[in-house]
């Protein structure tokens, strides 16, 4: 996430609207790791994905931005099975799997607002719809090289 959200918030190509301060994810994650017994120094450490998208193009940043908030609601499953499997939950590092809390509903809702409200031509949906699949492809790709998905 850190390099995803970097690339993405300073690239300057985000259309406005778009709140990234109420979104950022990184610090959220570092505190979890903290949580977990994680020092500074070992999640300085941890592997990074640096082989990201190209955001090259405001409509690029809103494909792969529908891809990091979607993740937002699609977690909810697995901070309900962390919880209950492992009592892992957002006092104890689990604050990533619910960093929107019950705000969650309400902020996606709000990002497929914004979204709907850009005016984009065919080839910017287009390049939309590529960056999203792109990013999607870009984390299983990590997730895989380190081998999270056995």
């Amino acid at each position: 996430y850190g390099p995803g959200e970097s690339g993405l918030y300073d690239g300057g190509l985000i259309p406005d609207g778009y709140d990234c301060a109420l979104r950022v994810k990184p610090p959220t994650l570092v505190s979890d790791l903290n949580a977990l017994g994680l020092d500074d120094r070992a999640v300085d450490t941890l592997p990074r994905c640096l082989e990201l998208p190209t955001f090259d193009t405001p409509a690029a940043c809103l494909g792969a931005l529908y891809v990091l908030e979607g993740a937002t609601l699609g977690v909810q499953v697995l901070r309900r099975e962390m919880d209950q499997r492992l009592n892992v939950n957002a006092d104890n590092g689990g604050a990533f799997l619910n960093i929107y809390g019950v705000e969650t509903g309400r902020r996606w809702k709000a990002f497929l607002d914004y979204l709907g409200d850009q005016p984009l031509d065919a080839p910017a949906k287009q390049r939309a719809v590529e960056a999203a699949r792109s990013t999607f492809s870009c984390f299983e790709q990590w997730l895989d090289s380190q081998e999270v998905l056995l």
